[in-house]
């Protein structure tokens, strides 16, 4: 258990009513190639059966740790997951979003081998026409390595702030005391990274 104690990285799963796609979430996060993982799943007040599938997968897989609380909406979950994060990076995936099995273990390689605190990935709508263009380009990211502060990294790179395809260094967080902000109901992903982003001394986006 010593590896388990100490993971390469932390997933931080907000799940709320989302007992349908769940499953198919954490059977994607579960797979990675990268085995040195801790998947935190914070439970934020379902009304649904959530819970209980939660708890079931985290009975037959120890990677997987689950936290209720009462509902204090997705800002609240994810810092509630960062608290409890032991990995070295946290990674933040949505309860009706899933992974490439090499998401994780490619990640982990271009922020250590690059030196980064932040690392920023590419994403695919389903259905991939559902998503405007725009939002498709922005979910395609242009590759480089930015220092602090960099306003390329901002406004030409795509690497617009989605929380979902970003991974941070669980030490850059803590130091700088980076936390989602509670009262906002839209763009809390958009206040975290910008703040990461300045305060990271290298970003890599792949």
């Amino acid at each position: 258990m010593g590896e388990a104690s100490c993971p390469k990285a932390t997933i931080v799963v907000p799940v709320y009513n989302s007992a349908r796609s769940i499953q198919r979430c954490l059977d994607s996060l579960l797979a990675q190639s990268e085995r040195s993982i801790q998947v935190v799943c914070v439970n934020d007040g379902s009304t649904d059966d959530s819970l209980n599938v939660l708890r079931q997968i985290a009975q037959a897989d120890d990677h997987v740790l689950v936290i209720d609380q009462e509902n204090a909406g997705v800002s609240f979950a994810r810092n509630a997951g960062i608290d409890a994060a032991k990995g070295e990076v946290v990674f933040f995936v949505d309860a009706d979003d899933y992974i490439d099995a090499q998401t994780v273990e490619r990640v982990l390689h271009a922020m250590e081998s690059s030196d980064a605190e932040v690392a920023v990935f590419g994403g695919v709508c389903e259905p991939a026409d559902a998503a405007p263009k725009r939002v498709q380009q922005l979910m395609s990211p242009k590759a480089g390595t930015f220092g602090a502060r960099d306003p390329q990294l901002l406004f030409h790179s795509n690497a617009q702030p989605y929380a979902c395809r970003a991974a941070f260094s669980r030490e850059l967080l803590n130091r700088e005391g980076i936390r989602f902000a509670p009262g906002l109901a839209l763009g809390e992903d958009v206040v975290f990274q910008f703040a990461a982003y300045a305060l990271a001394h290298k970003t890599v986006v792949m």
